[in-house]
């Protein structure tokens, strides 16, 4: 992720609920999520309603997921720091990217927005969901236990590069 990457201050959080959405903030200070607002679904935009409904078709497959199990699947290495997961999700957001940067993203009246914010959103969510393109492959069409034991064996590679081991 690029160094000047944060955009936390810009970021509004958005938390789909069965009869509309919260609208949150982070605080970098307290380190928390500060609801703010709840929008009832009748009344909220067509972006917010598009993202809430997106939000909730995503996740509803990952509940009954094996890669939702955490900590169990942190503890036996199965998708160390959740990137398997992440892939997946970023997989299926990106089609949506430019009305996720508009809810995530509000510009307030009289007041510019971080000039990087949405287009550093943008290109980050691209390259999560050009990287799963080989995971979501495998995934579709292997068995779990072939698909875990694979995803399991390229992160144990791919931290032995960063690490400087060489041993994977």
């Amino acid at each position: 992720m690029a160094k000047d990457a944060d955009f936390l201050d810009e970021l509004s959080v958005v938390i789909p609920a069965p009869d509309g959405l919260f609208m949150a903030q982070l605080s970098k200070t307290e380190h928390t999520v500060e609801i703010r607002t709840f929008i009832d679904y009748a009344h909220t935009s067509d972006d917010r309603k598009m993202v809430r409904d997106l939000m909730i078709r995503v996740s509803d497959p990952l509940l009954e997921s094996p890669l939702s199990a955490f900590p169990a699947v942190a503890v036996a290495q199965v998708d160390s720091g959740a990137m398997l997961l992440v892939l997946a999700v970023c997989k299926q957001l990106a089609p949506h990217a430019d009305a996720l940067a508009r809810c995530l993203f509000p510009r307030k009246e009289q007041e510019p927005a971080q000039p990087n914010a949405y287009g550093l959103f943008q290109e980050q969510l691209s390259r999560f969901a050009a990287d799963a393109d080989w995971f979501w492959e495998a995934f579709e069409s292997m068995p779990l236990r072939q698909f875990l034991t694979q995803g399991t064996h390229l992160l144990r590679q791919l931290d032995a590069m960063k690490t400087g081991s060489g041993a994977p």
